[in-house]
């Protein structure tokens, strides 16, 4: 039997040969380490990574001013709520994808309970003093450039936060609990 990748076999009833081929293992060649080791590479990759750091920065800045705006102008505005509510769960989910990347873990958790708040708390029961506590704990992180988890502090508006959720899904679930006994 050929061991081979081609293998030539007689048929039975005719002369000519038949000729199987395997195919290359294009794959595993693709994914083989050409030169240097995995530690040189994720070195490369986090020397391009910081080199980013401060236009990451930059555009959460923007993004950050463009939450302020779309809040200011278009919120309060109980016809044009919906489109601002949605602005503001893109800007703050994308806030949210950006910040772990470049090691603003604070600003992730943040922007991730700005969305829970937006998702979950329907539009008519949702506060502008609550939509500012998330824009205002995002800009005073961003303008100080917090790169951690904030310590005893940064904990403290992630729980003070968490809670601004709890407290109005609780609220809402429990007014929707009512109407659902009244009928």
């Amino acid at each position: 039997m050929p061991t081979s990748p081609s293998q030539t076999m007689a048929a039975d009833d005719e002369t000519s040969a038949v000729t199987i081929q395997s195919p290359p293992h294009l794959i595993k060649a693709k994914t083989q380490l050409k030169r240097g080791t995995a530690d040189a590479m994720l070195e490369k990759a986090e020397a391009l990574l910081s080199g980013l750091i401060s236009e990451y920065e930059a555009i959460l800045d923007r993004d950050i001013r463009q939450l302020r705006v779309i809040f200011d102008q278009q919120w309060s505005q109980m016809p044009r709520r919906p489109d601002a509510s949605h602005a503001l769960f893109t800007l703050a989910h994308d806030i949210r994808g950006q910040g772990s990347t470049f090691d603003y873990p604070l600003i992730s958790s943040i922007a991730d309970h700005f969305c829970k708040y937006l998702e979950r708390v329907p539009l008519d029961a949702q506060r502008g003093e609550d939509i500012a506590a998330h824009i205002d704990a995002l800009t005073a992180i961003a303008t100080r450039k917090i790169r951690s988890d904030g310590g005893p502090v940064g904990r403290a508006i992630v729980a003070g936060l968490h809670r601004i959720v709890e407290k109005r899904t609780t609220a809402t679930s429990a007014v929707t609990s009512e109407l659902h006994m009244l009928r």
